[in-house]
């Protein structure tokens, strides 16, 4: 069965994150149900899309994705400076090939939120959520095929 073209971009954004270095002990998982509960992670969760027809043939399409960031920190000093390490990391790698290998026709940022949590009798943790669009084509009524 032949993926779609929606499924080969997250599949391909996916190994983007996963390839992240420099963050000791970073897992990254998609679509994760359960609470998390190591650190740090990163889970993408697969968004929706708004679609239009543009008059050139192509149907044009905005996926949104998020993806979240946790960490632990083993004091309140470095927790800003920990979330701060992953989201530059995530943005990066992210960024790096905004075509996700000529798949995509752009990916930009589109907005983070944080939280800081520093609740008594638990080590600080603190999350982000970094949400992107992704823009891509295919041909009408065929979204297993680029458009040209």
């Amino acid at each position: 069965m032949t993926l779609s073209i929606r499924e080969q971009i997250l599949s391909a954004f996916l190994t983007k994150l996963s390839a992240i270095t420099g963050i000791a002990g970073l897992t990254v998982e998609r679509n994760r149900a359960a609470a998390v509960q190591e650190f740090p992670k990163l889970v993408m969760r697969d968004g929706g899309h708004e679609v239009t027809e543009e008059n050139t043939g192509m149907m044009h399409y905005r996926m949104m994705v998020d993806v979240e960031g946790y960490v632990l920190s083993s004091a309140d000093s470095n927790l800003g400076a920990d979330i701060n390490a992953l989201y530059s990391a995530t943005l990066t790698a992210a960024l790096a090939d905004r075509t996700l290998g000529d798949l995509a026709g752009d990916l930009t940022e589109t907005s983070m939120d944080i939280e800081l949590d520093r609740l008594e009798g638990n080590a600080p943790c603190a999350a982000f959520n970094l949400g992107f669009a992704i823009d891509f084509y295919t041909t009408p009524g065929n979204p297993t095929s680029l458009a040209p």
